[in-house]
């Protein structure tokens, strides 16, 4: 008697783990589907500068802010590429 039980358990548990596994093959070869995030993002308008304002300036502080001007925009620019990348279109 006690065989009988160790077998009917035996057999139990392989069916058991043999459906586990399957349901976890199928579910696992699921595809997964990506939510991309909608974003609407205006970039600032910036205050222009004449140049009369800027005469005040050394001409080492001009090409300092010059630079400094163009690397933000640079920046800028590629957060943009980055967030046309990830939204939803």
């Amino acid at each position: 008697m006690s065989s009988y039980r160790f077998l009917e358990t035996v057999w139990t548990l392989t069916i058991v783990l043999v459906v586990v596994l399957i349901a976890w093959g199928l579910t696992g070869c699921a595809p997964v589907q990506c939510v991309r995030p909608v974003i609407e993002y205006q970039p600032p308008v910036l205050p222009t500068v004449s140049a009369g304002e800027l005469q005040c300036l050394s001409d080492s502080a001009y090409q300092q802010l010059a630079e400094r001007d163009l690397l933000l925009h640079q920046a800028v620019d590629h957060c943009m590429v980055i967030l046309d990348e990830i939204r939803e279109p």
